[in-house]
């Protein structure tokens, strides 16, 4: 491997380079697939695919709290969110993006998931 995996992007520029990226923020925090979706598409939105990008997290939203739901997943133990400050300013988040990253990487309840989608569909709104 020639190249660190955060100096290569397979297409586009969405996700800004640099050394800290939104994957390096999942790992960090532990997260899971779906969690780790749903952020990957709010951070990309503006950048990429726009609305589309947004009901995708939507999308992705909707299955975890499924999941939770109908006991298929774990849920996460209590946890304090790493870098998020960093993420703020490297995706200019909003706060109610912001406020969907915190709750994806600490969820505990089906309420949390609840509070995801509607910050999604508010931000879809516009």
């Amino acid at each position: 491997m020639a190249e660190k995996p955060n100096e290569i992007q397979v297409g586009g520029h969405h996700y800004l380079g640099g050394v800290y990226q939104h994957w390096d923020w999942v790992v960090e925090n532990r997260m899971g697939y779906l969690e780790g979706q749903i952020t990957k598409y709010l951070c990309r939105w503006r950048n990429k695919a726009g609305a589309q990008d947004l009901q995708k997290a939507l999308h992705y939203a909707d299955k975890l709290w499924e999941a939770a739901a109908h006991n298929q997943v774990l849920f996460p133990l209590p946890r304090r969110v790493l870098g998020l400050p960093k993420m703020m300013r490297l995706y200019q988040l909003t706060d109610a993006e912001t406020e969907v990253f915190r709750l994806a990487a600490e969820w505990s309840t089906l309420e949390a998931l609840v509070r995801i989608r509607q910050l999604i569909e508010e931000a879809l709104r516009g």
